[in-house]
């Protein structure tokens, strides 16, 4: 199908040389390898014919024409496939790599090896795939052009001597330039950001508050009545410490007291005791002897006056009278 397009566009040729050093078939599998290249920008895509072998050989090449908004990326993969006559057959995953058609643009032809890579971490890879690129930017195209990828019929002409140095030359001021260009961009964009933000922080606060309803003197009045609630609490819970810590220091003191009281009163009963056993009786129960009891004079007991008994009427004359 027929595309037409503006007067500008893109040219992409790559010319698909060979693979060495493919990973080889493991024991039990086929013997041999039929390779082929797949070839990917945006939505279209060329692939090489199969060719068998882990060193194969292709030579093969492809012009794209392409929109001056096209992708900058160009994918490149290598399969296996068993039985490349049978559409059914299954296929394997070789290796892949992904160029950035950016650096290369406007530049000479590039030749180049380039290692495969793995599309997932368990996938084993191995080998190198030879590619050479040239891509061409603001290419006048005729209305009647075709967006598709295709072969080329005429291979672009290899670079003159000295043409690589000067690529990279060319490569290296247009990476400087851009560094440059980024770095004074990102300078002037970092001020502008932190405003923003700061804008922005601002305004979802005012919008929070606006949302509840609360106005901001009694925000500051409600936060000043519990300050004052929590030094008040903070004082009083000081005030208990310090009590705490002189009923502590109060009752220590007591118990020092006590214990000297009880070192006295035993000493009083060690002195006691030596005092004991230096009487006669006390050095006998040493020596194991008994003493006669120490005789014991009665006491009698004193009579108590008696109070003189009061008269009744029956005894009083005078009062019967």
């Amino acid at each position: 199908k027929i595309k037409k397009m503006g007067r500008k566009g893109k040219k992409l040729f790559v010319s698909v040389v060979k693979c060495t050093g493919l990973r080889p078939p493991k024991k039990g599998q086929q013997p041999q390898r039929n390779v082929r290249v797949l070839l990917e920008i945006d939505d279209m895509s060329a692939g090489t014919q199969y060719v068998s072998g882990v060193n194969p050989v292709f030579n093969e090449s492809f012009n794209a024409f392409l929109k001056q908004s096209a992708s900058s990326t160009l994918q490149v993969l290598v399969y296996h496939k068993e039985d490349p006559s049978n559409p059914e057959s299954r296929e394997d995953f070789l290796g892949f790599i992904k160029i950035n058609l950016a650096l290369l643009e406007d530049a000479p032809l590039r030749d180049k090896y380039y290692t495969l890579e793995k599309q997932a971490f368990h996938q084993e890879v191995q080998g190198e795939i030879q590619l050479k690129i040239e891509y061409k930017s603001n290419i006048e195209l005729e209305d009647d052009t075709a967006l598709e990828f295709k072969k080329a019929e005429v291979q672009t002409k290899p670079a003159k001597a000295g043409g690589v140095l000067e690529f990279y030359v060319k490569e290296m001021d247009q990476l400087k330039t851009v560094k440059s260009q980024l770095e004074e961009r990102a300078e002037k964009v970092e001020p502008v950001l932190k405003e923003l933000s700061v804008k922005v922080s601002r305004r979802e606060e005012v919008v929070t508050n606006i949302k509840s309803g609360e106005d901001f003197s009694t925000i500051l009045s409600q936060l000043d009545h519990d300050r004052a609630h929590l030094l008040a609490m903070v004082e009083k819970l000081q005030k208990e410490i310090k009590e705490k810590e002189d009923n502590m220091k109060k009752r220590d003191k007591q118990i020092s007291q006590l214990n000297w009281v009880a070192q006295q009163k035993a000493k009083q009963m060690q002195d006691l005791s030596v005092q004991i056993s230096q009487t006669p009786r006390g050095m006998a129960r040493q020596q194991g002897r008994q003493l006669p009891p120490v005789p014991t004079t009665p006491v009698t007991p004193t009579p108590s006056p008696q109070k003189p008994k009061k008269k009744t009427e029956e005894e009083d004359p005078q009062k019967v009278a």
